[in-house]
């Protein structure tokens, strides 16, 4: 088995596995997480994977006891409040927070591409001239390149990117993370800046900053679009089928 070539920490985690499988190789081997981005991964490193409810059914049951408060029966009683099991996984989480640390990882490179242009051209004014303040969020950096477009990126960027970015801002702050459709489309922006990066002259260690981040990007949209073609392929309900059999015929 050939190991999974360690460029971020999930993909540690991953070696870790495959060195696991090796070192024991007639014993069974599972990655047991609630990131389905990871369980992706996992099947692409040839690793098992699995959520906590899934492997469930097949761990041996140790009695519980009030006595062995730490045996998996009573863990799994008491993890339950009002009705909710914190052992049923959620599938958005991982891809929000996935989707927040690359638009930090971007925000921080382009923080620095930032400071640097502006400083090229105003000197040590910049901060006074500048729209928006230091320490920026990714809208505000987006907001800063469209608004110093023409007095200081123009030079850096191609001219097409100058409506690439007007776009990516405008529409960034409209999307409300509450659907794939949403999360689908920011997901194509951020590869959209990653895109725009790579034509300009960043840092060695931006450089590797910015090859992680598109790397954890290809991660979200598979998942992304592998739920996509599941709640396609899904079968409608009844009661669905007929309130569109009905708005057919009225």
């Amino acid at each position: 088995m050939k190991l999974f070539d360690a460029k971020c920490n999930d993909d540690k985690v991953l070696q870790a596995g495959q060195l696991l499988t090796q070192k024991y190789p007639h014993s069974r081997v599972v990655l047991v997480t609630e990131d389905r981005i990871l369980q992706l991964k996992c099947t692409s490193a040839s690793l098992e994977s699995s959520s906590v409810k899934q492997l469930e059914p097949s761990l041996p049951r140790v009695p519980s006891s009030r006595s062995s408060p730490h045996s998996f029966g009573e863990t799994a009683a008491t993890v339950r409040h009002s009705g909710v099991s914190e052992l049923e996984p959620k599938p958005f989480d991982a891809v929000h927070a996935d989707i927040q640390e690359v638009e930090t990882v971007l925000t921080g490179i382009l923080s620095r591409m930032i400071e640097k242009e502006m400083h090229s051209i105003y000197a040590e004014l910049w901060p006074e001239v500048i729209c928006v303040k230091p320490p920026w969020t990714f809208i505000g950096v987006l907001t800063v390149l469209e608004r110093h477009w023409v007095a200081v990126f123009r030079y850096m960027f191609d001219g097409r990117h100058q409506e690439t970015v007007k776009s990516m801002r405008k529409d960034y702050v409209s999307l409300r993370n509450e659907s794939i459709g949403d999360l689908i489309l920011k997901i194509s922006y951020l590869r959209g800046m990653t895109q725009l990066l790579e034509s300009v002259s960043i840092g060695s260690s931006d450089v590797s900053r910015l090859s992680s981040v598109k790397d954890s990007i290809s991660k979200i949209a598979e998942f992304l679009n592998s739920q996509t073609q599941l709640r396609n392929c899904a079968p409608p309900t009844g009661s669905q089928s007929n309130s569109r059999f009905h708005k057919r015929t009225s």
